[in-house]
């Protein structure tokens, strides 16, 4: 489980993250991940005319990122809105290892030349859901479920092992002056740029459970 994100790279605006935190939990089994986040959030802002593969991060959003080879040439995004809408797209990057800045986005002048990024792919298979945090019988926050199929990137099975990732958490509810604010992550990126950053993904480590006899 993360307990918090964080803010952009270089940025301090702890206090707005800590105020409305979020948590992460992730397991798996061959045909899965599953992952569910928890965000605290008074001012739930989403837009219920989003399609498919819409805009998710104008609104409150919850972000995966995955990069299966851990290389940096393919990543996975997936967005989920508060009301269960979904972004999903594919990316590549060709432009080798020198090819990312100090902050670990891709180089600007490289974007039009190595990088390509569509929203046409599907995540088949994919299982989502959204709902609401309650405590006293008030809403305090929100949540979003989902089961990320291994078959959605070509693979036969999850299997024990490391897997470049980061978390995402879109938060709408600050105001324009303080719109900095609203983007948290698990592993620290330019602000604005995780789409772009596949250098900066953290690992996470897919191990067997445990069995006490």
């Amino acid at each position: 489980m993360i307990r918090g994100l964080r803010p952009a790279l270089g940025c301090s605006y702890w206090d707005a993250v800590d105020r409305e935190p979020t948590e992460v939990r992730l397991l798996w089994d061959e045909r899965f991940l599953y992952i569910a986040f928890s965000c605290t959030d008074r001012d739930i802002v989403a837009d219920p005319g989003l399609k498919r593969d819409g805009d998710v991060y104008e609104a409150d959003a919850c972000e995966f990122f995955l990069d299966v080879s851990g290389e940096g040439k393919e990543w996975f995004e997936l967005q989920v809105s508060p009301l269960n809408q979904v972004m999903d797209t594919v990316s590549s990057f060709t432009g080798g290892p020198g090819g990312c800045t100090d902050t670990l986005r891709i180089r600007p002048e490289l974007l039009e030349t190595a990088y390509r990024t569509t929203r046409a792919w599907n995540a088949a298979g994919l299982r989502s859901a959204a709902g609401k945090l309650v405590c006293g019988g008030r809403v305090i926050g929100w949540t979003v479920e989902f089961a990320f199929p291994a078959a959605a990137v070509n693979l036969t099975a999850w299997k024990p092992g490391g897997l470049r990732m980061n978390f995402v958490r879109y938060n709408h509810g600050f105001t324009t002056a303080d719109a900095e604010k609203r983007f948290s992550c698990w592993s620290p990126v330019q602000h604005g740029c995780p789409h772009i950053s596949p250098a900066a993904m953290g690992r996470v480590f897919l191990k067997e459970r445990l069995l006490v006899r």
